[in-house]
């Protein structure tokens, strides 16, 4: 069931304009055949195979925008532990702007560093000598290539919540969209990255596991949108497309009038994101339906899933095959504040992947108080939508010291390990090997951001290297004993 499930999921395009729709075409027919046949073969396979145990991989010294920076002796002494705790993949967070560091757009060419590449042709090295794996969490929007569209500087220690300007001090170049997946500027130089970002590997080609794209950065949520010019011209692109996708639906006016109870409509080209704290659940659906189905999935109004993963295919050429995994919003999410059907929930995870992957996190007491039961309910819910035949990964999960107790921190990782094992998932992956320093210019200060001082925390080891007692849990040494908190 494994080597079926990877070899339907693995299926190779050839660069073209229809490679994505081929790839979504031929995969969606396999899972159909499969589908009666998956519950009996992957209640098998979760038996046949170990749990993937992973663990997303930093250094204090450096936040996740500049990963590639890391000290590599460093990590060569950290891998000996994690191999030893019976770990099977180390997980890196690596962005847009790492691998391209400016986009002329005048003539469409990327500047590569270079040097960012050989840096993941050694991680690749490294972990390779230890039978580990390469897992990559993606993102699009944390740092961008100098020159594109929209670019803009933030000096380093800048004000951003999450620092992502790092500990370098040199500072990053951000987008000032928020819909870069629709935006057509991004759409050449996204594709190449990804190409470039495959390519790094053809030397390694066994370390790569997967690579893995989520909501994060795929989405926008219209709710979110800051107010005022700027915050509307951050989504210009999404609400224009938003309104060409209505009027390819639908090209009565009336129509769309009577179904948003907009009455003042006057054109396609006054159409609006759906917007306000209660949101007609018509108008958020058809949103949905744009971007989930027309965006994402089929890819008519922007950039799809099958796109990047022809891109990944095209880096590879030859070497090997990567694998993409996807994180979704929660399904019941999109169920209660939208008209959008269990169906199109269903379609819209229906994608050219290799993996549905979850994203888990408790940081107080009270959110610890309802597992596992409320987390037990977030697989269930995935696994009503999820393809049957893909492995399911709790892609991340984690809990922040800054609010827990070791001993509760500890807990948590024990009742997740419970749920993974007993819902059958492929693997986990834990968010994150060791504590954050926080840097000078941006202490913690959870009167500003309880978010930013919960991301100090996350480490399965305190700065100094010294294990957490999570630690022993996650290599499968069992309950902890703990005589104090420290």
């Amino acid at each position: 069931a494994p080597a079926l499930a990877r070899q339907t999921a693995a299926v190779r395009v050839s660069a073209g304009a229809a490679g994505s729709q081929t790839l979504s075409t031929t995969m969606s027919v396999s899972r159909r055949v499969l589908t009666g046949l998956m519950p009996a073969l992957l209640a098998a396979a979760a038996l046949s195979e170990p749990l993937e145990k992973g663990i997303i991989y930093v250094q204090p010294s450096y936040h996740y925008s500049n990963t590639l920076s890391l000290n590599i002796d460093v990590l060569k002494h950290d891998l000996e532990a994690i191999s030893a705790g019976g770990f099977s993949n180390l997980g890196l967070r690596v962005s847009f702007g790492e691998l391209i560091t400016h986009w002329d757009a005048a003539t469409s060419t990327p500047t590569y560093d270079e040097g960012k590449c050989a840096a993941l042709g050694a991680i690749a090295e490294a972990v390779t000598a230890k039978g580990i794996k390469l897992i990559f969490n993606t993102h699009l929007l944390d740092t961008v290539p100098q020159g594109i569209d929209g670019a803009y500087f933030v000096e380093g220690g800048g004000p951003d919540v999450f620092n992502v300007s790092g500990g370098d001090g040199k500072g990053v170049w951000r987008s000032r969209y928020k819909d870069v997946m629709v935006r057509d500027s991004y759409a050449e130089p996204m594709k190449l990255f990804h190409v470039k970002f495959a390519s790094c590997f053809k030397a390694t080609p066994t370390a790569p596991r997967f690579w893995k794209h989520s909501f994060e950065s795929c989405y926008i949520f219209p709710a979110n949108v800051p107010a005022g010019q700027d915050g509307a011209d951050s989504v210009s692109e999404a609400t224009a497309k938003f309104g060409h996708w209505a009027q390819d639906t639908n090209p009565s006016l009336q129509h769309w009038r009577e179904r948003w109870g907009e009455s003042a409509l006057a054109s396609f080209a006054n159409v609006t994101l759906p917007t306000g704290k209660t949101m007609n659940k018509a108008k958020n659906g058809d949103f949905w339906r744009f971007w989930l189905l027309g965006v994402l999935k089929d890819g008519k109004y922007g950039l799809s899933i099958g796109d990047i993963h022809q891109a990944l295919n095209e880096g590879a050429g030859t070497a090997y095959a990567p694998e993409l995994a996807f994180k979704h919003w929660k399904p019941n999410n999109f169920l209660s504040t939208s008209d959008f059907t269990h169906a199109e929930v269903v379609s819209a995870f229906d994608l050219p992947i290799n993996a549905t992957a979850l994203g888990y996190y408790i940081n107080d007491p009270q959110d610890l108080a309802q597992e596992p039961g409320k987390f037990s309910n977030y697989i269930s819910s995935v696994k009503k939508v999820a393809p049957p035949e893909l492995p399911i990964i709790v892609w991340e999960t984690g809990g922040s010291t800054f609010n827990l107790t070791l001993a509760e921190q500890a807990e948590w990782a024990g009742l997740m390990l419970s749920k993974v094992q007993s819902h059958g998932l492929r693997g986990f992956n834990w968010w994150q090997w060791v504590d954050w320093a926080p840097y000078p210019s941006s202490p913690c200060n959870p009167s500003v951001s309880v978010t930013q001082c919960d991301l100090f925390h996350f480490g399965a080891h305190f700065l100094n290297g010294t294990a957490k007692p999570v630690w022993k849990v996650l290599v499968g040494g069992g309950a902890p004993e703990i005589g104090h908190d420290l």
